[in-house]
């Protein structure tokens, strides 16, 4: 099950955020002390395995004491209902009275921890219970591209809260190639190294993996110093897994990739460390700089597969399963 809140006016908003045992509130203008906002979204997105034919007619029930939420939606899992989305509004007042009592004025740069209760019924039957205490961070992430006077080119650089951060850090390769050799200790370790070196950000690097839920939960944590998102941070710049090579764009191949995209933003996209995804590592400059001595007549076929999976495959994705703005 995953959760995240969004203000549900943020069809295109500049802030970039995602979701898992965290929560990431946004705000459409960027702006994080208005509180003129017509109302929250709390989406809930329970994943059902379904390993029967059958149909099952049930209800949602959502609890969040502290922000006054006793809900209930009707829901039905089928076969091929295997990801079902739930929303649930939440009144702004409610959000903004919580928040505000816990943080001052200053909220939205802060976090919190709140309980959420969750039941899914069949009739009178309580078929699934699941009761989380779990962590809400408030930031907004903005890219800026604006005109620079003397150039013909764009700025390039990141706001967090309306603050510019100069991004500085590291590509992260895999911490050993025995992933079972990785403990939380070693983890820790190493990623409060990179901070005590004073960089803020960390690329996933896209010829490695996926990092683990763990990886990502430190790195928010880091991220989170005294009552706010600071610049002593660990920002994620997220690859996906595709890396120094020419890949296919069978249909067969372009279904694995769904797939493997869909599981992965599903899984990472609350982690407010996360503030870029990004396709591939290089593929691009390989094609451009011809590293696999492509024929001439070749070149334009290459270059359709780059776009087919990455821009129309890879990016169509994140835009749609990100729900708020996304960065790719």
């Amino acid at each position: 099950m995953w959760l995240w809140v969004y203000d549900d006016d943020a069809a295109a908003n500049e802030a970039l955020s995602w979701m898992d045992n965290s929560e990431t509130v946004e705000q459409n203008d960027g702006d994080l002390e208005d509180n003129s906002t017509s109302q929250w979204a709390v989406v809930i997105e329970p994943v059902f395995d379904a390993v029967t034919r059958a149909s099952f007619q049930g209800m949602y029930v959502l609890r969040i004491p502290q922000l006054q939420v006793d809900q209930s939606q009707d829901l039905q899992i089928d076969l091929v209902s295997e990801f079902i989305s739930v929303d649930f509004l939440v009144w702004p007042n409610m959000v903004i009275g919580h928040f505000k009592q816990a943080f001052g004025p200053n909220y939205t740069i802060a976090r919190s921890t709140i309980s959420i209760t969750g039941q899914f019924y069949i009739g009178l039957q309580t078929l699934i219970v699941f009761i989380l205490s779990m962590q809400i961070y408030f930031r907004t992430v903005e890219l800026v591209e604006e005109p620079v006077g003397g150039s013909p080119g764009l700025s390039f650089y990141m706001k967090i809260n309306g603050v510019p951060i100069f991004l500085k850090g590291s590509n992260w390769i895999p911490a050993d190639s025995f992933q079972d050799r990785v403990n939380s200790d070693r983890l820790r370790n190493l990623l409060q190294s990179a901070v005590d070196a004073n960089m803020n950000t960390l690329r996933v690097w896209g010829g490695g993996i996926y990092e683990t839920d763990e990886f990502y939960s430190i790195c928010d944590d880091l991220g989170y110093n005294g009552n706010r998102f600071t610049c002593v941070l660990h920002i994620i710049w997220q690859d996906f897994m595709f890396a120094c090579a020419l890949y296919p764009t069978d249909d067969w191949f372009l279904d694995t990739v769904r797939e493997e995209v869909t599981h992965q933003i599903r899984r990472l996209k609350s982690h407010p460390c996360i503030i870029v995804w990004s396709g591939n590592n290089e593929n691009e400059a390989a094609i451009a700089s011809d590293w696999f001595s492509i024929p001439s007549y070749m070149k334009e076929v290459y270059v359709k597969d780059y776009l087919t999976l990455y821009i129309k495959t890879i990016r169509e994705l994140v835009l749609q399963k990100t729900s708020v703005g996304a960065g790719y």
